[in-house]
């Protein structure tokens, strides 16, 4: 593949996935406004308490074996009925599962109405199972825009039938179907593009090619949402239901925006530079690249910690306020947890999927190592431990990268770290001001704390010399002018 070939796949791409996720994400910040004045923090809190297991079993479902069939160069209709006799097997064996363990999970947190609410939202799983070999074809072929025109429509549907049921009074009912609507309209719209039906075919050698590329990936992705998810699960032992609730609804911010971030780079980096065999080729690509997202996203991360309070009183009203602080203190993790996804693509479409499960090995014992030193310290040292063993992981992962593609890792690191110091320097002078410059109303305060982040965001990007920012700006400026 060609370097102009590389350029304009990676270009159409972030436009499409970005505006996918940025429109799926709004539609679902619109939903997160609307039923968070709706909903009490509690009924957020109950569905935190089991998220993990049908994330897991989601998990275990997909197995990461359909990455293989993105990599492969010629994949056979076979390939794709293997893979999907596979889902669908593994998929009503868990569903099975949790249909008969939901009473033991209920009683474990002592919460009867989970007993109905994992028996529906468990659905999920086999939605999903439909799902994954359409996903994967569309992928496979870049067709970024389908996929974003596919998934905007299935979140728009889904926000107008969950609002129905809220104001209906169905309470916590009106999340659940929420996203069993948005799963069966993202399957469906996928199967009617892709018109493709999977044949009742199973082949053992396909099985084995891509059970053996997807096992590390899998066995990572089964650490990494264990240890994601475990911070639900931990708060609401430690803590009241309330308070889980305002983590919960803290959590799903920050997390909405890793989604954006994180899905815009996986479907884009992986298939594009799955098919780059050149390893310097992929190292100016990924040099550019990454300078230009965290260009982009670090001002955007430490913006959103720091206008953390206005944030939620104007999309959630008086009563989050109290959960500021927690998501100022999330805001924070967004920052290494973009540059491990990140370095997690390029050993993907490198095919090293057995250093990415070493990775997610030592970033687990971390994490796990700090939360069990912040649970002894309290809420606000627990969340903070989450954020600094993320840093810390970074720092390894990051490592097996520049082995991986022969970048030097010194150099990557500082010009990393200059990237993050521009943005917490700028954040840190801009909270200042703000101390003590008090603004009552929440939209003028949200406007002026976006004013001053990116005016000292530019003004320290031209005195350290990083030009990306002011590359992008005036890219996007020559656009309209053209227009």
């Amino acid at each position: 593949m060609s370097n102009s070939s590389v350029a304009s796949n990676l270009k159409n791409g972030f436009f499409w996935n970005s505006l996918s996720q940025f429109a799926s994400q709004g539609m679902a910040l619109l939903s997160m406004m609307v039923l968070g004045r709706l909903l009490n923090p509690e009924d957020f809190g109950v569905l935190g308490m089991f998220a993990i297991f049908i994330v897991i079993a989601n998990m275990i479902v997909d197995s990461g074996m359909g990455a293989s069939l993105i990599i492969k160069a010629d994949v056979s209709a076979k390939d794709y009925s293997t893979l999907f006799l596979y889902n669908l097997i593994i998929s009503m064996l868990l569903y099975l599962i949790l249909f008969f363990t939901a009473p033991v999970i209920a009683n474990f947190y002592k919460t009867d109405i989970l007993i109905q609410l994992i028996r529906v939202v468990a659905l999920l799983i086999i939605i999903h199972a439909f799902s994954i070999v359409q996903n994967i074809r569309i992928l496979k072929e870049m067709k970024f825009k389908a996929l974003a025109i596919i998934n905007f429509i299935s979140a728009f549907i889904s926000l107008i039938i969950s609002i129905i049921f809220a104001t209906k009074g169905y309470g916590i009912w009106s999340l659940v179907i929420q996203q069993i609507s948005m799963a069966l309209c993202t399957t469906v719209l996928m199967c009617c593009y892709n018109r493709f039906i999977p044949s009742i075919v199973f082949s053992i050698k396909s099985f084995k090619e891509q059970f053996a590329f997807g096992i590390n990936l899998m066995l990572s992705n089964f650490l990494q949402i264990l240890t994601n998810n475990v911070t639900s699960n931990v708060m609401a032992k430690i803590t009241t239901l309330n308070q889980t609730g305002y983590f919960v609804q803290s959590n799903k911010l920050t997390g909405s925006v890793n989604q954006i971030v994180t899905v815009v780079i996986d479907r884009t980096i992986f298939p594009v530079f799955a098919k780059i065999d050149d390893t310097e080729k992929i190292k100016q690509a990924y040099i550019n690249l990454r300078k230009n997202i965290f260009s982009i996203f670090f001002p955007l991360y430490v913006l959103l910690a720091l206008l953390s309070k206005p944030i939620l009183r104007i999309l959630f009203g008086a009563k989050w306020i109290d959960a500021a602080w927690m998501l100022n203190i999330l805001a924070f993790s967004l920052i290494p947890l973009t540059i491990q996804m990140l370095c997690r693509n390029i050993l993907k479409s490198r095919g090293n999927t057995k250093q990415i499960f070493y990775n997610e090995i030592i970033k687990s014992i971390l994490l796990i190592l700090s939360i069990v030193t912040g649970m002894f310290l309290g809420i606000k040292y627990f969340l903070w431990s989450i954020v600094v063993s993320q840093s810390i992981a970074c720092l390894w992962i990051m490592y097996s990268v520049s082995k991986e593609i022969q970048y030097n890792y010194w150099q990557y690191l500082s010009s990393t770290l200059i990237l993050v110091g521009i943005s917490l320097f700028s954040y840190y002078c801009t909270a200042f001001i703000m101390n003590n410059i008090h603004i009552d109303n929440p939209v003028l305060s949200f406007l002026f704390g976006i004013a001053l982040i990116l005016l000292f965001v530019l003004l320290l990007s031209y005195a350290l010399k990083q030009k990306e920012i002011f590359n992008l700006i005036r890219k996007v400026v020559n656009t309209k002018i053209n227009k």
